[in-house]
């Protein structure tokens, strides 16, 4: 009984070692170095006629382009990342077309990739979307907003690197910031 024992366990190592010779070795898959995402901290934009949160972490510029409008830089340094927004004050009658050619210059950008659509209205009455689009290489994600009386607010992050896995954690750190900015948007008094 023990010499049986005894045989199998050297038959079951015996076959364990040998090598058929038809194992192809298989490349280890790329490995990205975790970025260090900012803290959840957010500070309010001064100097426009619309009053939003931006990540603390964030260098912001501010281009006032003419009287009604503002090109606004917030940039993700550590993130290779910026969010280039444009802010135009506008009559009443004019918003819904500037809306329009926002969505369609958004829907260009996603290259026919599958898009998620987020919307909501900050307490202040100001109605936005994000549109995450994690198969986008430059702009995953839009932004637009308005009160629908005198603004829109819009724009597109853009990475320096096109790399869509490497970016992923930095796409959804900043969703989550314009998620939170499209909440506290309010027009100034």
């Amino acid at each position: 009984m023990i010499l049986r024992a005894l045989s199998c366990i050297i038959a079951a190592a015996a076959i364990s070692c040998t090598n058929t010779g038809n194992q192809a070795p298989v490349p280890r898959r790329v490995a990205y170095p975790r970025v260090e995402l900012y803290d959840s901290t957010y500070v309010n934009v001064t100097g426009l006629p619309v009053m939003f949160a931006v990540n603390s972490s964030t260098g912001v510029k501010i281009n006032e382009k003419s009287a009604d409008t503002y090109w606004i830089n917030i940039d993700y340094f550590r993130y290779g990342a910026t969010v280039r927004l444009t802010l135009q004050m506008l009559p009443k009658q004019e918003i819904a077309a500037a809306i329009a050619n926002r969505m369609e210059r958004a829907m260009l950008d996603t290259g026919g990739y599958p898009t998620e659509l987020t919307e909501l209205t900050s307490p202040s009455g100001v109605a936005s979307t994000i549109m995450l689009t994690p198969s986008a290489t430059v702009t995953p994600l839009h932004f637009i907003a308005t009160d629908s009386a005198t603004f829109v607010l819009s724009g597109a992050v853009q990475f320096k690197s096109a790399d869509i896995e490497a970016n992923t954690p930095a796409v959804n750190a900043i969703h989550a910031d314009l998620l939170h900015a499209a909440k506290t948007i309010t027009p100034r008094p």
